[in-house]
């Protein structure tokens, strides 16, 4: 259970890494990632208010409010950035904290992959509906 859990938070790391270097055009490093993550919550109401529900526990009501936000405009590339951006911060979650808050790991991936998969970012690679078969 230990090296799925890692395995998945691995996978999470990489593809939020990689998003934000086809963002910025160059291999970001933690600094870099910090200043995305700061400059996206300053800017970025959707983000802003995704923060305030991961920090009171509902993660569920989160990730709806961020699928509502995207169904409603496509367009709006702030809501991608507000998406990778969740689904790094709860991916930073302990597994104890994740329980608590009914949210399984695996879902983050899933997330994770259905947002990349709603902007064009096709991650089939990683197929975690089988990982555990």
């Amino acid at each position: 259970m230990g090296y799925e859990q890692d395995w998945i938070m691995r996978q999470v790391h990489s593809i939020v890494s990689f998003i934000i270097y086809l963002m910025i055009g160059k291999k970001p490093n933690e600094d870099m990632l910090q200043n995305f993550e700061k400059t996206t919550f300053s800017s970025n109401t959707l983000y802003s208010n995704l923060k305030d529900l991961i920090s009171q526990g509902k993660i569920d009501e989160a990730e709806n409010k961020l699928f509502d936000s995207i169904d409603t405009d496509l367009s709006d590339k702030n809501a991608f950035y507000a998406g990778i951006l969740f689904y790094s911060e709860i991916n930073n979650l302990s597994n104890e904290k994740l329980r608590e808050y009914n949210f399984p790991r695996e879902e983050i991936l899933r997330g994770l992959k259905e947002i990349c998969s709603i902007y064009g970012f096709e991650l089939g690679a990683l197929d975690i509906d089988n990982y555990n078969k």
